[in-house]
This record gives structure tokens, sequence and C-alpha cells, in this order.
């Protein structure tokens, strides 16, 4: 699935926040579950919610979890009690003492938590759609006998302090709320858990493969936004921008991004059925496979590739099941967004420049590709075909159904939207980073020369 991006080979989105507004992730519900509401929630109906606050020495407190557990290091089995666990990796008291006066202030009811982690609210649905600017509906579940709810929409909030995430804003799968006395004091807690598979997930599913791709399709398209721009900048400012494109797109910048909404988005038994299926022989095979399809020094070859399928086209059933591959992985929307944010990207300093005619051009050219969309996906249709038959041409047509299937599963469903959607999470974040700059550096020029 990530070998979209050898086509694509580069994508991105803008990100300007206005000041404290933020955007939080919650656990996932798969995309198809939501389609049929069958009406709001009753507005003074009482929801307990958990919110997640970031953990500022997140490398140290991993470290710290492996030595845990490692019979050779000092810290083995050296358990840390919750005022410890605070005082070594949590969020500072006055950041925690900000966040539960916010939530207090406006009506809810909040028990606060020794590690400073997590913080649990409680409030009426009408109270909670106001502060978390979202619309909560009632659903039928797709696989159980039984109603749920979920939002409509990923959650926000005005606030200046950083959170990671709030759950309880659906109950599509039954998950227990996380307490601070499950992630210090059991050997091995169910939080820990869903940290290390969310790792794991990164790395085999090929994520961090396709992240290391991405710097130098960054560059390239700012410098694609640089040639049309009327207020270009200076070589040596050129060179600036460069680097902090690098340094923002780095693995170790957004990789923590991406596992954080793997972690708190991907549901418990999405996240066993795909790590089953990365962790057989056929689903690493074909990770194997993805990344080297996606890596840029083999364009030449899938070109090679395309020229000569004329003279040895595969049969019909070969070619339905990479279109089987497309639909049940959501291939052409993904790649739209991709193509979209992609060109959105050379656009950013455009949009930002202090000219005129700079922020004429970027709303004319995003204009231009979103009233394009048919003729995108239509020759999103003809390539991802031949990507897929490149990409997958070793397997047997058994292997490909298996693959298939397990996509076309609800957990692999999920597992889909959850990957691409982390993505996007992480191009985001690396993306605001090299916005801001460049508005800084615009506005150091006092508005171009």
């Amino acid at each position: 699935m990530k070998n979209i991006l050898t086509v694509i080979l580069f994508f991105t989105m803008t990100l300007a926040f206005a000041d404290g507004h933020q955007e939080l992730t919650c656990y996932h519900v798969p995309k198809q579950a939501l389609q049929y509401p069958i009406g709001p929630m009753y507005p003074d109906k009482r929801l307990d919610l958990v919110i997640t606050l970031p953990i500022p020495n997140k490398a140290e407190r991993d470290r710290f979890l492996q030595d845990l557990y490692d019979p050779k290091s000092p810290e083995y089995r050296h358990y840390l009690t919750p005022q410890e666990y605070a005082q070594r990796f949590g969020p500072s008291q006055a950041d925690y003492d900000a966040v539960a006066g916010f939530f207090r202030n406006l009506g809810f009811k909040v028990t606060t938590s020794p590690s400073r982690t997590l913080l649990d609210i409680a409030g009426p649905v009408k109270l909670i759609e106001a502060v978390f600017h979202t619309k909560l509906l009632l659903y039928k579940h797709p696989a159980e006998n039984r109603d749920f709810y979920a939002s409509d929409k990923n959650p926000s909030i005005d606030l200046d302090v950083p959170l990671s995430g709030v759950d309880g804003l659906d109950n599509y799968a039954k998950f227990h709320p996380l307490g601070e006395k499950i992630i210090l004091s059991h050997p091995i807690s169910a939080l820990d858990k869903k940290a290390a598979a969310a790792d794991e997930i990164f790395i085999k599913s090929g994520i961090e493969y396709q992240l290391g791709n991405l710097a130098q399709g960054a560059v390239g398209a700012f410098d694609n936004g640089q040639r049309s721009a009327e207020n270009p900048l200076s070589p040596e400012e050129v060179v600036k921008v460069h680097q902090i494109i690098l340094n923002s797109w780095s693995v170790q910048s957004v990789s923590p991004v991406v596992k954080d909404y793997i972690m708190y988005s991907l549901s418990s038994s999405g996240t066993d059925k795909a790590l089953s299926w990365l962790n057989s022989s056929l689903g690493a095979r074909i990770t194997k496979l993805e990344d080297e399809a996606s890596n840029p020094g083999n364009i030449n070859v899938l070109q090679r590739y395309l020229q000569g399928l004329n003279n040895n086209l595969p049969g019909p059933e070969r070619i339905n099941l990479i279109r089987r591959w497309m639909d049940v992985s959501n291939a052409v929307e993904f790649y739209y967004e991709m193509y979209l944010a992609q060109m959105k990207s050379m656009t950013v300093y455009l949009a930002r420049s202090a000219s005129p005619q700079d922020q004429a051009n970027a709303q004319k050219m995003e204009s231009n590709i979103e009233t394009s969309k048919a003729q995108i996906e239509a020759n999103a249709q003809q390539q991802l075909l031949v990507l897929g038959l490149y990409t997958y041409k070793s397997l047997s047509d058994e292997e490909l159904s298996k693959y298939v299937g397990f996509l076309a599963s609800l957990e692999g469903r999920e597992y889909s939207e959850v990957t691409q959607q982390a993505l996007l999470k992480g191009i985001k974040s690396a993306q605001q980073k090299i916005s801001d700059y460049l508005v800084d550096l615009i506005h150091s020029r006092g508005g171009g020369r």
C-alpha cells in the first residue's frame, strides 16, 4: 500500500494553526462504519473521556522501558511509583494544572493522575461537542448487534498547552480507560503494549522506510514552487530553507507523530490482525516488495516495465486482482489526497508571499487541481494499475489473493486507513515547521525586495 509513494514521490500538507488551536488524535473508527448515522446523541447524556498529554522525554522513557525488562540492565524490574514516573518523564506540573483548570472551568468533572500523563474528565454531550468542535452521532455497528456513537470528524480544541489525544469520543470498540496503576505497576502495561505495537507496525509496514525517501522529494517540491514565484528567495536563503526541510522531514522529527497516531487510532483487534499479517512470511515478503518498488532509484526500472507491458500483458485474472487491491485499499482516493497535497506544497511559498500576484497564482493553482479531480483520478487508475502489476509481479495469484483478502477484512481496511492517515499526520507536522520558517523569513525581508 505504501508503494503509492513511488508514483507520488513526495507529498506534504500545509498547516497553519491559529494560536492555541490544535487537532487531536482519538481512537479510530473505520470509515465504512460511519456511512449510515441513525441520529444525534442525547445532548444531556454524560460521557467519560480520557485526555492524554505528550511525554516530553519520550526517548528517555522508551529506553527506560527497554531496560526495565532487560535482565542485563541495572534498571531491570526497578518499577517506578506514579510520582517518580511524573518526575522523570511526565509533563510539567504547571502544564498539567493548566489543562485540568481549563476543563474544570468549563464545567467538566476532572480527576487528576499522579503520573501527569492522563486526565479523566466527564461532562454532557452538548458541552463535549462545543469544546471539541465536533458532533457525536449514533450509528449501527456493522459487526455487532448494537448501536455505537462516534465523532463525525477529528476533534480539535482551543488550548495553548499541547495535548496528545482524547479517548472516549466513540464506543465502536469497547476500550477500558487506562489509569496510571496499569501503566506503572503491571510488568507489561496495556499502554506499553500499544506503544510497542505501534513501533512494530511503523517499522514492519514500511512506513519508516518510506519516510526516509521523502526529504529529497520535499526539497524538489519547494524548488518547483520557487521557479514559479514572483519574489523568489536568494541562493543563501534557499540553502537555509533546504536545511530546514531536511531537518523537518527527518525520520527522527516525523516518526513520533506517526507512531502516536497509530497507537491511539488503531483498535486492539486491528492492531492484532495487522501484526499477525506483517509478521507472516507472506506479509513480510510483500512489505519488502513494496519497499523496493518505492525506492526512487527504481523509477527507470518501472518505466522499462511499463514499456514491456505492450508485448507481455498479464491475463484478465491478474488485472482484476490488481483492481481489487486498488479498491479495498482505497488507493485511488488516497492517491488523489496525496497528489493534491503535493501540488499544494508547491504553493506554500506563493501563498505565504507578500506579493499579491504570488498569492493569486497560489489560489489559481489550488482551484485548478480541485476542479480536475475526475481527470486526476482517471490518471491514478492507470498509474496504480501499472504500479500494482509491477510491485507484485513475483507473487502468485493465490498469494496476491491472500493479500487482498487481508485488506478487504474489517481490520485490514482499518489498518490501511489508519496508516494512510498516520502518514498525513506526519506530513502535516513537517510542513507546519517549514511553513512557520517561511513566514518568519518573509517577514524578516520586509515583504520582499
